[in-house]
């Protein structure tokens, strides 16, 4: 699953404008949780841009090793969701 790094990504659905992305920002989550196929592709654009990806085996571990590590993320991965359910269309 990856976050955005310093540095600008951009991410665009098909037949969609594209999505400008800051730095921290989540994405891939909706694919990644389930074992979905991807809806996004993702692009760095400029200087300094950069992504870090992390695979649901390194996620394992890092819980397995240091669950309160672990915890903060998934729990900014939980709000988010819960952000993107209450602004959904009705």
């Amino acid at each position: 699953m990856p976050a955005a790094r310093p540095g600008r990504e951009r991410g665009r659905r098909e037949r969609a404008s594209p999505a400008q992305l800051r730095t921290g920002d989540v994405f891939g989550e909706t694919a990644f949780l389930p074992g979905a196929p991807r809806s996004t592709d993702v692009y760095a654009v400029g200087e300094g841009a950069r992504v870090l990806s992390l695979s649901e085996s390194q996620i394992r571990t890092v819980i397995d090793s240091d669950p309160e590590t672990a915890a903060r993320p998934l729990l900014n991965i939980a709000k988010m969701l819960c952000v993107r359910l209450l602004n959904a269309p009705r």
